[in-house]
């Protein structure tokens, strides 16, 4: 009966050191992530940053980032709290709003900061801004 013990403690002593073993590595691998998509993010971020006006989608910001599609959106809306793309609409209506105080025409705006005409323009700055970029200007 003590044999018998003794055995099935050996076991379980040899099951929670593995257990130990195994939850430690996957505590490493998450920091590994963790680590990953923070770059990832910060690398997309950078190339919003850079190219706010040109026309991309989530494909072009995940070969940028080195990571997929998916874990890109996730990893990017937990870091900054919005989506890749809402992030570019945010850094062109800042633009936007710094070309329309030095006084640049509407149509014009647009166009510099990545919209296809000024009523996509209109439509996000209002949104986001609360009030049109012609009201704006005019303050």
């Amino acid at each position: 009966m003590c044999r018998d013990d003794a055995g099935r403690l050996e076991q379980e002593s040899a099951l929670a050191d593995l257990a130990g073993v195994l939850f430690a590595d996957q505590v490493k691998q998450s920091s590994d992530d963790t680590r990953v998509s923070s770059d990832a993010v910060a690398r997309a971020r950078s190339y919003i940053d850079a190219h706010f006006a040109d026309d991309f989608g989530l494909g072009t910001l995940s070969t940028v980032s080195g990571i997929s599609v998916f874990h890109l959106a996730r990893s990017f809306r937990k870091a900054v709290g919005i989506t890749p793309l809402a992030y570019r609409n945010q850094c062109r209506i800042v633009a936007a709003r710094r070309l329309l105080l030095a006084g640049q025409p509407i149509a014009e705006v647009a166009l510099d900061v990545g919209y296809a005409d000024q009523s996509h323009l209109t439509r996000q700055f209002q949104r986001i801004v609360g009030v049109s970029p012609a009201r704006y200007a005019n303050r």
